[in-house]
């Protein structure tokens, strides 16, 4: 991924990625809840999926912000939307506090750490 369209695309769908594995964290506590252990059972690879894919795409932006100079650190991500004002960020910043929320937790799914 070695353009900017290339990275944005990468980024959204890194997005995606995150909002669905929520989405299965989700359903994954409701089934706790209920005890339904055959959903569980169908979840896990799915949810296990979604983390691989996570990882792959955190490697591909990670490897971007030091090819640009920006290094791997905590906050290449928030250096990177602080540079890039208007649609991109717009669209793609509302997801970083998501992310350092994540982070403070001491998780992030790799979304700005690397």
């Amino acid at each position: 991924m070695g353009d900017h369209a290339g990275f944005v695309a990468g980024l959204r769908a890194e997005r995606e990625s995150f909002h669905a594995l929520c989405k299965l964290l989700e359903s994954e506590q409701a089934c706790l809840v209920k005890g339904d252990v055959d959903s569980l059972l169908e979840i896990a690879p799915l949810k296990s999926e979604r983390v691989d894919r996570l990882q792959e795409l955190e490697q591909q932006r990670v490897g971007y912000l030091d090819s640009i100079g920006l290094g791997t650190g905590q906050t290449t991500m928030i250096d990177w939307l602080a540079v890039h004002a208007g649609a991109e960020r717009a669209e793609l910043g509302t997801d970083v506090s998501c992310a350092e929320l994540a982070i403070g937790m001491g998780g992030g799914f790799g979304l700005v750490q690397s």
